[in-house]
């Protein structure tokens, strides 16, 4: 009898951790994998998987993976209020506050993620320790 349940309970261990590996169902299991490269895959897998009812929005999601592809540390990012824009020349920019850990393993503090979107793909440009609302300004003076 306990054989069986050893059996199962090894076969539910094992099909759990492939399931893991090929379907994460969020983005919080992601920091269990070890390589980064297949860990940022992970996070970009987890939030097309993410559910309607619990998406931030489709462009928000799109931005913290482009955010969490420049970090150092990504499974520490916080991140707070995006804030987006259409620029005179039709460029789609951003910025989204973010605190992630740095090379010391400090947190940096609150600091405004630069980003605009390339073909359909949002990208980081740069973070700063400046206000949104610069952020926003300094993307739309450089976007003529």
């Amino acid at each position: 009898m306990n054989q069986a349940k050893y059996l199962v309970a090894s076969v539910l261990i094992c099909g759990m951790q492939i399931t893991y590996a090929a379907t994460p169902s969020n983005p919080q299991e992601c920091s269990a994998v070890q390589d980064k490269e297949k860990r940022l895959q992970c996070y970009d897998s987890a939030a097309a998987k993410e559910p309607e009812q619990n998406k931030l929005s489709s462009t928000e999601s799109k931005v913290r993976v482009a955010v969490l592809r420049g970090l150092k540390d990504p499974d520490s990012a916080k991140f707070g209020e995006f804030i987006s824009t259409k620029a005179d020349n039709g460029m789609s920019i951003g910025c989204i506050a973010v605190n992630a850990k740095n090379a010391m393993g400090g947190y940096s503090g609150i600091q405004q993620a630069a980003l605009v979107e390339i073909e359909g793909e949002w990208r980081l440009l740069t973070t700063a320790s400046i206000s949104q609302a610069t952020c926003l300004d300094v993307l739309k003076s450089t976007a003529k």
